[in-house]
């Protein structure tokens, strides 16, 4: 038996996803940091500065949900996936393709 390399990219692409949606969404993330630095801390104070972070709050959402969206579907595939394969197993041998335009993945 061998290790399930397509469940571990799996794993790594949840984790990936999760990071990403931090990044935007979170509350140290570019979203919250947008928000914060413009109508707060002796920003832009104002109607329309709160109608400006509600606006931006607005467009965020959907990419939110798209991010939970996209957890929730790789987290499926991976729950259905075993820990361990024959060896001659095509996920045995797995190895993610990264493409020409994505430095740093391997």
């Amino acid at each position: 038996m061998a290790e399930n390399k397509y469940k571990a990219a799996l794993a790594a692409a949840m984790s990936s996803i999760n990071e990403k949606r931090t990044a935007l969404a979170g509350e140290n993330g570019m979203g919250h940091s947008i928000k914060t630095k413009i109508a707060t801390n002796d920003g832009w104070v104002c109607d329309e500065a709160d109608t400006w972070v509600t606006e931006f709050t607005a467009k965020c959402t959907p990419v939110t949900t798209d991010f939970d969206n996209a957890w929730d579907e790789v987290n499926l595939a991976h729950g259905e996936e075993p820990d361990d394969v024959d060896d001659d197993d095509w996920r045995a041998t797995y190895q993610q393709y990264a493409g020409p335009y994505h430095p740093g993945m391997n």
